[in-house]
């Protein structure tokens, strides 16, 4: 799917991570990212969030900015050893509220992680 047919989708409705097709691993892994509704979308500012569960199809990233479902988020994932950086774009798919003033986003990636670059990110999880 490419960016442009993650953002003509329609997102699933809120509670629909009840119907994922694969397990999420729990993580901790620091990322940056952007939205489309960020003013930054074609700057070079982005925002530290971190991932705390993956799966090779989505992730959820805590972030201290509310998202609604649907919108479209470019992830840059900051994987220690790894000489390249990679770029996803995801839709939030639900968000959550988290302790404080942080909000849980629940994404879907655009384009499923093949699985050596799935392994690899629970080994930098501590997941895998």
């Amino acid at each position: 799917m490419s960016k442009q047919e993650l953002i003509n989708t329609h997102s699933p409705p809120v509670g629909a991570e009840s119907l994922r097709s694969e397990v999420r691993h729990p993580c901790r892994l620091k990322v940056l990212y952007k939205s489309d509704l960020d003013q930054t979308w074609c700057g070079d500012t982005w925002v530290i969030a971190t991932v705390v569960d993956i799966s090779r199809n989505g992730l959820a990233l805590v972030t201290r900015r509310k998202y609604s479902p649907g919108t479209i988020i470019a992830v840059t994932l900051l994987t220690a050893g790894s000489p390249n950086e990679r770029q996803l774009f995801a839709r939030v798919a639900n968000v959550a509220r988290e302790s404080g003033s942080a909000w849980r986003a629940g994404c879907e990636l655009a384009e499923p992680l093949r699985e050596d670059d799935f392994q690899s990110l629970l080994q930098h999880c501590g997941a895998g």
